[in-house]
């Protein structure tokens, strides 16, 4: 479901020319003279030489930085995003209850009624995700059908941040605990979703372009984006206000915001967390702009990529939180439902209440590496692949390395009688190359895990080696162009290799007096084996 916001944005900078004052495509219908304006530079300066270069002729200060107008009420809102069916029940409640001017939350004899409809929202989202999750027939990149199954999941996900947002903290503590325990199943079934349609993918590789990501992550910490600090973009002089206004959102074509649009990162991307954090500097910058299609359609997106990036984003590195989206966008929707008049100029405290400051969270975000193993087993058989009829292969992980997430396609049976031995399974990524710099990314895990937390006998360990797929290229993965429904890289590029890769032409660095001798005599008293070598016992 996308949203129709093209009859949302009414501009009074038309309203000299009389020509048009309510379509988005406004300054463009009305061949404004401000047309070509830098608005940020321009208008939030009170500087006379900047004055002098931005104003002259036709172009004046009034004319071209008359406050834009934002309808507002509930009409607007639903409008807005279609939001009929959420906002409607809502509404019923808030006005029942008589809420608080203050705060826009229901009354006490509300919550139970906004309490059932937010997880009413949860249970129809999952309602909707499980019957994919569950399918025998669907194949990941083989059709759309799961588009609009997506879609429509996620409008129900929003309605539950809707409902939140009503009641703001006021939720009864004997509703808060299940509701965040029901919503993080949620989270996980959209992860789940997307694994079964779209395949076992790291979105948060973030290899290619490294220290441009990194550069973004900064980036948003000094334009004080999450922080108190980011009420002072709308202050000229500010340098958060110099960062935010580089984004030139009015500049950045108006095809490239809509949903349909941004949801091809998703088939590309190789670093969606970066690509969020790019997406709400552009956001801010186009509210600072004043251009509120943008703006609006921008937050949608946004949504969409948290859902995404769910099951591995890094919130300590990057300065927001997957939650953050949906919450943001409920919170500015939900305000704007709330404001009494059918508009509001677009000053400055509207627009400070638009922008991206979220709340704190009750319960904390998980590591985003807690997913990554140890993965044990147990006592198994390893089998070659085809070797026992009917028996498919389980896919374990994910396996974290410093060049992203990867899978292990692994057939076993449970063995009855084993040795008393352990097979540790160890991705390494760059086999063929002799730096100490990748290698440490798994020296010291294993060494943690099994020497310091199992204690474990070299006598009684074999150390198998596990590889990324020798022909994988993400550079050319994120580089290529977008296909609906079908990643860009081969979905074998996400499962490691049991066998040697080919680029391997000399095992020096793997004897007993190579780079990596010191630590696998720690770890086994014989030498690594690719796993391949382990098949049948």
């Amino acid at each position: 479901m996308t949203m129709p916001l093209r009859r949302f944005v009414r501009i009074s900078r038309c309203a000299p020319l009389r020509l048009c004052c309510v379509v988005f495509s406004c300054l463009r219908a009305c061949a404004s003279p401000c047309d070509d304006l830098d608005f940020a530079w321009c208008c939030y300066t009170d500087s006379a030489a900047v004055r002098a270069d931005c104003f002259s002729g036709q172009k004046t200060f009034e004319r071209c930085c008359e406050t834009n107008t934002l309808p507002t009420g509930p009409m607007t809102a639903q409008e807005l995003a279609g939001l009929a069916d959420l906002l409607n029940p809502l509404k019923a409640v808030a006005a029942h209850t008589r809420p608080s001017h203050a705060t826009n939350t229901p009354g006490r004899s509300g919550r139970p009624a906004a309490s059932a409809f937010a997880l009413r929202m949860l249970h129809q989202t999952a309602q909707l995700l499980e019957p994919s999750i569950n399918s025998t027939t669907s194949r990941p990149g083989e059709d759309e059908d799961w588009l609009p199954v997506f879609f429509q999941a996620r409008f129900f996900f929003l309605g539950y941040f809707l409902a939140s947002e009503a009641l703001g903290s006021r939720f009864p503590q004997a509703v808060r605990r299940p509701m965040l325990d029901a919503e993080d199943r949620v989270w996980a079934l959209f992860t789940r979703f997307f694994r079964k349609n779209v395949g076992l993918v790291d979105f948060c590789r973030c290899m290619e372009a490294g220290e441009f990501y990194s550069k973004v992550s900064d980036q948003l910490r000094q334009s004080g984006i999450g922080s108190r600090n980011i009420y002072r973009m709308f202050n000229g002089s500010a340098g958060e206000h110099m960062l935010v206004r580089q984004q030139l959102c009015r500049q950045t074509p108006i095809e490239q915001f809509w949903l349909h649009s941004s949801l091809s990162l998703i088939f590309t991307t190789g670093c969606m967390s970066g690509d969020i954090g790019i997406a709400i500097q552009l956001l801010e910058g186009c509210l600072v702009e004043q251009d509120m299609q943008r703006f609006l359609l921008l937050l949608d997106s946004i949504f969409a990529f948290a859902i995404v990036a769910a099951e591995c984003h890094d919130s300590q590195f990057w300065p927001f939180r997957v939650r953050d989206a949906p919450a943001e966008m409920a919170r500015i929707l939900w305000h704007l439902a709330q404001r009494s008049g059918p508009s509001a100029p677009l000053k400055r405290p509207l627009l400070q209440r638009l922008a991206w400051s979220p709340r704190a969270h009750a319960k904390p975000p998980l590591p985003w590496h807690a997913p990554c193993g140890p993965h044990e087993l147990g006592r198994v058989r390893v089998l070659s692949p085809g070797v026992e009829e009917g028996v498919a292969a389980a896919e374990h992980g994910p396996f974290c390395t410093e060049i992203g997430r990867f899978w292990l396609r692994l057939h076993t049976l449970p063995a009855t009688q084993a040795e008393e031995k352990v097979l540790a399974v160890i991705p390494v990524t760059y086999a063929d190359w002799a730096n100490p710099w990748h290698h440490l990314h798994w020296w010291i895990p294993s060494i943690l895990h099994l020497k310091v937390d199992l204690q474990l006998d070299a006598e009684l360990t074999d150390v198998a080696l596990v590889f990324p797929h020798e022909e994988a290229n993400w550079g050319q993965a994120v580089a290529a162009k977008a296909s609906f429904a079908r990643r860009s890289e081969p979905s074998a590029w996400s499962f490691l290799q049991h066998a040697w890769p080919r680029q391997v032409t000399s095992y020096r660095s793997w004897s007993p007096q190579g780079l990596h001798g010191d630590v696998l005599a720690w770890l086994s008293s014989r030498p690594p084996r690719p796993l391949l070598d382990y098949h049948g016992q």
